[in-house]
């Protein structure tokens, strides 16, 4: 990812007052994200929890171990990205594109997968109960 897009990203986290640096604090609940399009990003081990990142463009990132409990992620894009290990439980994954993704060992009790494209996802040693 080109440096300068990362950082231009950041900045508007930080300025919309999303990002945070306490793991223990999360602070996306109830916020929207400026920009909508974050490629190729490290988000591996964020604090998403709640964050309402619906037709957000993730694709090819990195979000392993993220914790996106209760995330609304309705329409976003996911092909290709990593998110293993990470925490999905009860979040809204409807119609999200996860073609591709990586999904190993992560967590999706409860989460909504009404009409995800999951085609080649990798979903070996994942937590489906009450999808």
């Amino acid at each position: 990812m080109n440096h300068f897009v990362f950082f231009s990203f950041l900045i508007l986290l930080v300025l919309s007052g999303i990002f945070t640096t306490h793991a223990s604090e999360p602070d996306w609940e109830n916020r929207l994200f400026i920009k909508k399009e974050c490629i190729k990003c490290n988000l591996n081990k964020h604090d998403l929890r709640k964050a309402q990142l619906n037709n957000v463009m993730l694709s090819e990132s990195l979000l392993n171990q993220a914790e996106l409990q209760e995330a609304n992620l309705q329409g976003a894009d996911l092909s290709g990205a990593s998110l293993r290990g990470a925490n999905l439980e009860g979040a809204n994954l409807r119609g999200v594109n996860l073609r591709g993704a990586d999904l190993e060992g992560a967590y999706l009790n409860g989460a909504d997968l009404t009409m995800a494209e999951l085609e080649v996802a990798n979903l070996r040693s994942s937590d489906l109960r009450a999808v």
